[in-house]
């Protein structure tokens, strides 16, 4: 080019604003000048839509006064260029002045207020222009217009303007708009009103993938998996990142192996596996329908990405409940100590107690405690059930005492777990003392006192607490009925017992366990009732059990009956036979 012109410079500067090197058009702005060339209208407005953050604005305000004076001052589209360059700068003031000083304002300055009034979280402000747009002057929104409105609505959650602003651009012909469509669908959601949103989204004539996530994104937030994956199915556009996370997440909350598993395959034919997001979707599907071999797979192809705590628990928490303890242990050293927080350190507490390694839960309890997190509710619960296990009451007795005027960590599960230590360690007073404390008791509050009662002799008083219990409105459970069904055996009141035993399926639709028919057979052998016994044990197929047989081993010697003592010592397992000889000795001795 053998020289270049007003024109050639432009085009250049356009060029390189239009593929963000802002940098590089600032510098030919400034070369351009010192060169000699004045520019003109068209290359104020790309150096103009270059700026676009604050550090820009002072090169923005130096564009401004060039244009102040030069010839092209009043030119409509630079002035509305000069309002968007100073609200993208995030200078609202310096943008309303440029807006108040227009002789003629059109629908794109218009637009460009209210958008840029929303964008700045000054929502009541957006809605005032918008306001002011319709009743003052006779220019007509169009769909910009619309989309900052709507979303100022949105932001604070005025659904009675919105719904105003939407029945103005129905008028419009404008509901069938994409982007109008979708702030809508955003609108509404916000707004707790699902079916608005679906109608709204239905109206849209070519729905984009951004559309079609928020609508994704509704039903996932309002927790209606089978929808998401409803809407999945019906996408007509090409999926991204957004909606395949919102797909997993629904595949998670159902637990839907099958479906995730074909999702995975098409985020693996579109590129996008190697998402860190996609694969931390991944990583939770996997985790939650306890698909270990599946889960290891897509860790491993993480790789040394940094996950977050929240997968990082999720993955020990799936290791621990498939009794893999050693990896639990692998994934809970693999996080530097600054970057556990409680909830880290209690999921691994959690997993040595809940796989009978007391000891090893104390211990890192223990070690928490030194690097000076703060446990929570659940990281009591989980250590006083080690203890529990463990029989160790001094060590409850301690943490118990640290929990003293701590009410936000002392709730009801916490004190469930004192009642609970308590009793399994014999000291029914300090039990009975923790019961009476809990204000807001659940039906886990009194079962364990019942049970502490009736596993400790006190079976009367188990059988009273339950009568208690029922007259303050709270629902017997399975394990309460094993409590008091053990409680009428042991007290010999078989009648209770029976009642108590139809009443759990009639009366509360607790269907029977193999541990309630025990009790029964328990029950009736200690009331003398040996034939009904068996009875019971055949009729629910309890032959393969040696505690029914053993259970009315113990009751023929009471009762004298050595046909029957005979006969249910024949069917005790083999391997349980050393347990019973002492048992069928006594019986021949009779």
């Amino acid at each position: 080019m053998q020289q270049k012109n007003v024109y050639s410079w432009s085009m250049m500067i356009g060029a390189y604003a239009q593929n963000g090197r802002r940098n590089e058009a600032f510098l030919l702005f400034e070369r351009m000048e010192s060169e000699g060339i004045r520019p003109n209208a068209v290359t104020c407005l790309h150096v103009l839509g270059a700026c676009s953050c604050q550090n820009e604005l002072p090169f923005g305000k130096k564009v401004h006064a060039y244009i102040s004076a030069s010839e092209f001052k009043w030119d409509i589209s630079l002035q509305t260029s000069l309002v968007n360059m100073y609200a993208k700068c995030g200078n609202l003031e310096g943008a309303r002045k440029v807006f108040n000083r227009l002789e003629r304002k059109d629908v794109i300055s218009w637009s460009t207020m209210i958008s840029a009034y929303n964008q700045s979280g000054r929502h009541s402000e957006a809605i005032e222009i918008y306001r002011l747009m319709e009743s003052e002057t006779s220019v007509e929104p169009n769909a910009v217009t619309f989309v900052g409105v709507i979303g100022a609505c949105t932001g604070c959650g005025d659904v009675i303007r919105g719904r105003q602003v939407h029945g103005r651009l129905v008028s419009l012909g404008l509901e069938t708009d994409v982007a109008v469509g979708s702030a809508l669908v955003q609108l509404y959601v916000k707004c707790g009103n699902l079916e608005d949103a679906k109608k709204a989204f239905d109206r849209v004539e070519k729905r984009d993938v951004l559309c079609w996530n928020f609508m994704l994104s509704a039903y996932s937030e309002r927790g209606s998996p089978q929808q998401v994956i409803e809407a999945y199915d019906a996408m007509d556009v090409e999926p991204n990142a957004v909606t395949y996370t919102n797909v997993l997440i629904a595949c998670s909350a159902m637990e839907d192996l099958a479906q995730g598993q074909k999702v995975h395959s098409r985020i693996v034919s579109s590129g996008l596996e190697t998402d860190m997001t996609m694969e931390t979707s991944l990583l939770s599907l996997y985790i939650k329908c306890r698909s270990l071999k599946s889960a290891c797979q897509v860790f491993e192809a993480m790789g040394k990405k940094d996950t977050d705590v929240v997968t990082d628990t999720a993955l020990l928490n799936m290791y621990a409940a498939c009794g893999n303890l050693e990896a639990a242990k692998r994934v809970f050293g693999s996080r530097r100590d600054e970057r556990r927080d409680v909830v880290f350190w209690t999921a691994m507490i959690a997993s040595y107690a809940q796989a009978g390694r007391g000891e090893e839960a104390l211990a890192l309890y223990k070690t928490m405690l030194s690097e000076e997190i703060k446990p929570n509710s659940v990281t009591y619960t989980s250590v006083l059930s080690a203890c529990s296990s463990l029989g160790n009451i001094l060590e409850g007795r301690k943490i118990h005492s640290s929990l003293e005027g701590k009410a936000e960590e002392l709730d009801v599960a916490v004190q469930n777990s004192l009642l609970s230590l308590y009793a399994r360690c014999g000291s029914l007073r300090d039990a009975w003392s923790c019961f009476a404390k809990i204000h807001n008791r659940d039906v886990f509050s009194w079962t364990g006192m019942v049970a502490a009662f009736a596993h400790h002799g006190h079976s009367a008083r188990a059988l009273e607490l339950v009568r208690e219990m029922e007259l303050c409105g709270v629902s017997p459970d399975a394990v309460t009925f094993q409590s008091v069904l053990h409680a009428c055996s042991h007290e010999g009141s078989l009648e209770r017992g029976w009642a108590s035993f139809v009443s759990m399926a009639v009366d509360y639709a607790v269907e029977p366990s193999k541990d309630h028919y025990l009790c029964m057979v328990d029950l009736l052998a200690r009331a003398g009732r040996l034939a009904e016994a068996r009875e019971v044990i055949q009729f629910v197929g309890l032959e393969r059990e040696s505690m029914g047989w053993m259970m009315l081993l113990g009751a023929s010697r009471t009762h004298s009956n050595l046909a029957m003592g005979v006969e249910a010592a024949q069917c005790v397992a083999p391997e349980d036979g050393l347990a019973m000889c002492p048992l069928l000795c006594s019986v021949y001795v009779l």
